[in-house]
């Protein structure tokens, strides 16, 4: 049998193998300590964090094996840890936890003499790569409109924010290669049951803290006291209960799904984010037509249309406050985006730049810019002004090609549909909310290290999803081949 279907079995390491670890481990840990206080003492916590990070994965796999490593790791980075605090930034634990899981899965698939190609990555490392040339050029090409200090808030050429920047761009293709490559060699079923066991969680944990002071959203965005918790969780619960209740028969399945689709839509609607609902929206649409076609579609309409008629007075009210608040201003910082993508439209500003521009070229006075309107609540124009057009046509080309390998595949095996159709449908919500905000792809100008937990467990289930179209390729080609060429 290959190796490609006997997965996510590892031996636990004897006690004399972990004993022998922990020795290089705490060496590293004092070694990394005093490195950070010879170069400069504020970086001792940032060094002494980072290897601490790399002592307790060293400690957690070797006695749980890698499979509970890495669930350990995404399940930690979506509960609200404390964060390590650097300046005015607050770094939560995924960013450790994104190449951590990445070169584990490296380590695994190594072990076991699997192939480590990742399918697709060569648009988004030549993204990076425009990322970096552009950081290089705004050196040498700087704009004497956009200040050099912090004077005025954002404007300053410091190295290390701008490599904070690389880094949040690169982010989600190392998440995304993680998953692809734990896809490979763990068992998925049980990966995504943890996950989604944690998206309903953490929906119900927002639901209980609306609970303890219950009041309409509508009356509080008229007041001005939203939850301030992460709704996101909320709409990924959904669309991955949806893809559970599509794909899974089993009656406690059918059960989880339920429970899950019950509170991440009450979680959802009491957070009252438009675009969440949008994102929802439409991959709850792409996921009923990949499954049902025409058919599902048209049900699916009249389904929305029969829920509509009799919340005419709900819909006018939210339209009225929407269109009365700042959500408009969107349109203004989308034109400003715009305007600083023309100040370099080929490979454009450099990454982390955007916020600093936004000061010089915002349509908005500068008093309002500084408030928090650096950011122009859209993921694409931001990607579209730091790296150009080069940098959004690759960025274009590497999302084409997953959502096209995650929506032709089709497998016997119902765990394999489970991971790729969620991934489908994770994808397409984050896409559309991170049109409206920010999140799956991190920048710095919309504070992208703090989206970096969404964005480890999305892009990880997307590689997850990708991953398993590749072990049902492999598996595929491997059976033996029955009589009248129909393969087992």
């Amino acid at each position: 049998m290959s190796t490609l279907v006997v997965v996510g079995r590892l031996s636990r390491p004897q006690p004399k193998q972990i004993l022998l670890r922990l020795p290089a481990a705490l060496g590293l840990a004092l070694l990394g300590a005093a490195t950070g206080w010879l170069v400069m003492s504020q970086w001792t916590l940032v060094v002494i964090a980072v290897v601490a990070a790399a002592f307790i994965a060293v400690v957690a796999a070797a006695w749980l094996g890698f499979e509970a490593f890495v669930l350990l790791l995404l399940i930690a980075s979506m509960l609200p840890l404390p964060t390590l605090t650097v300046g005015s930034v607050g770094f939560p634990l995924a960013t450790a936890a994104i190449p951590l899981t990445l070169v584990a899965a490296l380590v695994i698939c190594r072990r076991r003499g699997l192939p480590l190609s990742v399918p697709y990555i060569w648009p988004y490392v030549a993204l990076i790569v425009v990322g970096a040339l552009s950081v290089a050029a705004s050196y040498v090409f700087w704009d004497p409109r956009v200040g050099t200090s912090t004077e005025r808030g954002y404007g300053h050429r410091w190295i290390g924010y701008q490599l904070t920047g690389l880094y949040l761009l690169a982010a989600p293709l190392l998440a995304y290669a993680g998953g692809v490559l734990t896809a490979q060699v763990a068992r998925i079923g049980r990966i995504h049951a943890l996950v989604f066991t944690a998206l309903a969680g953490l929906s119900l944990a927002l639901l209980v803290m609306w609970l303890q002071h219950p009041i309409s959203p509508l009356d509080a965005f008229a007041q001005k006291s939203r939850t301030k918790s992460d709704n996101q969780w909320a709409a990924y619960c959904v669309v991955c209960a949806i893809a559970v209740l599509f794909t899974l028969r089993r009656p406690l399945s059918r059960f989880a799904g339920s429970v899950m689709l019950m509170f991440g839509s009450a979680a959802t609607l009491i957070a009252y984010v438009l675009s969440g609902w949008v994102g929802l929206a439409l991959a709850v649409t792409t996921l009923i037509w990949d499954r049902f076609r025409a058919r599902g579609l048209m049900i699916w309409f009249g389904v929305v249309a029969l829920i509509a008629l009799p919340l005419q007075s709900i819909i006018v009210t939210i339209v009225t406050q929407r269109t009365l608040s700042h959500d408009t201003d969107r349109l203004g910082l989308w034109l400003s985006a715009l305007i600083v993508w023309t100040k370099s439209p080929l490979i454009g500003v450099g990454s982390g730049n955007l916020a600093s521009y936004m000061e010089a070229y915002n349509v908005f006075p500068l008093g309002i810019v500084l408030q928090g309107y650096q950011q122009p609540h859209n993921i694409f124009l931001e990607i579209l002004a730091e790296t150009g057009i080069i940098g959004i046509l690759l960025l274009g080309i590497f999302l084409v090609l997953v959502l096209r390998k995650l929506w032709r595949f089709r497998s016997e095996d119902a765990m394999h549909n489970l991971a790729a159709k969620t991934a489908l449908g994770v994808m397409v919500t984050g896409a559309l909310i991170a049109a409206f905000g920010s999140g799956f792809l991190p920048t710095i100008a919309s504070a992208g290290y703090n989206a970096l937990p969404t964005v480890f467990v999305v892009w990880f289930l997307i590689g997850c999803g990708v991953g398993v179209t590749l072990r049902s390729d492999a598996t595929s080609q491997r059976a033996p081949a029955l009589p009248g060429g129909v393969n087992s």
